[in-house]
């Protein structure tokens, strides 16, 4: 028995390995094995006699899904040298993550620092539009007639008693936070609680 047909009874009558005579060929004879699967034993079996990989044969696919792999990895920049605008450090993952999508990307400093300012930008206007909804919020509590005005220190004191007594110290981080403790329906909530207590209706 030839290699080609050891290799061929090894591998269970792989597709091309052991095709059908050829019309006329001679009783026993079998076609050529089919050039990929040549190629693909030549390269599981380098040593075998007669198993030589044709000069001119593409590579398999999984050699070259490994070639494409190692050039992606060599075509992989490095991050941008750029230096952390004011208030973010330079090892910040965020400001991290930028270096390297802007050196993937070919961006030079101008261009990268043209993007962080733009970002900085959406960043202060955001706290602004905060700081603008928390001095609305304060002057309808000063304005409402239920918890402002000469009402607001009793209303504020009613609050802060029913926190104290019934919350927890994580409750108090979060009302400490402008968006939830400015909002007037939230201090209503808790002064119309804190009077109940007091008036002995709770």
């Amino acid at each position: 028995m030839d290699d080609r047909a050891f290799i061929a009874e090894m591998f269970n009558r792989t597709p091309g390995m052991m095709a059908e005579p050829a019309p006329g060929a001679p009783a026993g004879a079998a076609s050529a094995p089919a050039a990929t699967d040549q190629v693909l034993v030549a390269e599981m079996f380098p040593n075998t006699p007669g198993m030589a990989k044709p000069a001119d044969a593409e590579p398999t696919s999984a050699a070259a899904a490994g070639g494409g792999e190692q050039a992606e990895t060599a075509a992989a920049a490095d991050p941008l040298e750029l230096d952390a605008p004011k208030g973010i450090s330079a090892d910040d993952p965020v400001f991290t993550d930028f270096r390297q999508v802007a050196g993937e990307l070919g961006l030079d400093k101008d261009k990268a620092g043209r993007l962080v300012e733009l970002h900085q930008r959406a960043l202060a206007a955001n706290q602004q539009a905060w700081d603008d909804q928390v001095g609305r919020w304060t002057q309808q509590i000063q304005a409402d007639k239920e918890i402002g005005g000469e009402r607001m220190k009793e209303s504020i004191a009613a609050a802060l008693e029913v926190t104290k007594r019934f919350g927890t110290p994580e409750l108090q981080k979060v009302l400490d936070q402008p968006m939830y403790g400015s909002n007037p329906e939230i201090v209503r909530l808790l002064a119309r609680v804190g009077r109940a207590l007091r008036d002995g209706k709770g």
